[in-house]
């Protein structure tokens, strides 16, 4: 043990092949857990990606850190994809919220002016008109919300 301590007291504070140890550079993303918003804005430290780096030659050192850079490019790539998907989903998702209000707030307009079937059965609801108001009310209260979230949708 007194041998180890003594051999770790002799290397130099900084060794040429390596960037200076930071308390910054202790960080690494977890790959396995799900991403969480601002996740893109930290990136690996250097201590992830230059670890082979020792013992090797300026060129083998450049083309190291080009295929340490690819890597993170396809992942940062591949990202972006998954985010441009999730903007074209909600969108889609918006536009179909819009025509499917649309086509409630015509239904409930359409029932307005036709008494509904089961009304025929129960005439006392129906004291002079073939629809009772409160029914006519309660379908244009419906036709209108549906034509504000239609509104709302477009707007968004």
């Amino acid at each position: 043990m007194r041998k180890c301590g003594l051999c770790l007291d002799q290397l130099p504070y900084t060794l040429e092949d390596y960037p200076v140890l930071e308390d910054k550079h202790m960080f690494a993303k977890n790959a396995a857990s799900a991403r969480k918003v601002g996740d893109g804005a930290s990136t690996d430290s250097w201590l992830w990606t230059f670890g082979a780096l020792r013992g090797m030659n300026d060129g083998e050192k450049a083309e190291f850190v080009v295929e340490t850079e690819k890597v993170m490019w396809f992942r940062a790539r591949a990202d972006m994809e998954r985010w441009v998907e999730e903007v074209d989903f909600l969108e889609e998702e918006l536009r179909r919220l819009d025509r499917g209000c649309e086509r409630m707030a015509v239904v409930w307009t359409s029932l307005t002016s036709v008494a509904p079937k089961y009304i025929e059965f129960r005439p006392e609801y129906l004291p002079s008109s073939p629809l009772h108001p409160g029914y006519r009310a309660y379908a244009l209260q419906k036709a209108a919300m549906y034509r504000e979230m239609a509104v709302r949708a477009r707007d968004t």
